[in-house]
């Protein structure tokens, strides 16, 4: 599934499962309960969603942390290039969702800031950083799953010119 991160420089270390708390805001009932829901997605229907936490950005953006992330691990088949992550640092309150070319038809980056303005933003905003996550998490897999040419592999993967960034 996956190609850890205790701050924004620390994103060559691979993790060992879909969820790597290192910000700790997820009880571990919850984040045990989240990692084997995100293990059962994969196994399911061969999509990545990873979820991660950081202290610190380290004076980084959210996008250079997200993006400089998902391609170290590997988020994601490097056949198909189906994986997403959602990355929160929760000190600075930011949240970003990578999405992987092979998820870019669907996961478009206007969907993507809609979960994080309707489904994640208003539980973190109430303290809850589980019930924010798993909003998010249901979203993306509803949105795949009304999509079901969304597990295949999109036609953006194959842009020369794009593989080559």
């Amino acid at each position: 599934m996956l190609a850890s991160c205790a701050s924004a420089d620390a994103a060559a270390e691979l993790p060992a499962g879909p969820v790597v708390d290192l910000a700790d805001i997820l009880p571990a009932d919850e984040e045990a309960l989240l990692d084997r829901h995100l293990r059962a997605y994969f196994r399911d229907y061969g999509t990545a969603i990873v979820v991660a936490s950081v202290a610190s950005l380290e004076g980084k953006t959210i996008e250079q942390v997200a993006f400089e992330t998902f391609n170290t691990w590997g988020i994601g088949s490097s056949d198909d290039d189906r994986g997403l992550l959602i990355l929160v640092a929760p000190n600075e309150r930011k949240v970003r969702i990578e999405v992987g070319c092979g998820l870019e038809s669907v996961i478009t980056d206007e969907f993507a800031g809609i979960v994080i303005d309707d489904n994640i933003l208003p539980q973190f905003l109430l303290g809850d950083f589980p019930g924010g996550i798993e909003a998010g998490v249901d979203a993306l897999a509803e949105e795949l799953a009304d999509h079901p040419d969304a597990h295949a592999l999109s036609p953006l993967c194959l842009d020369p010119e794009r593989q080559a960034a």
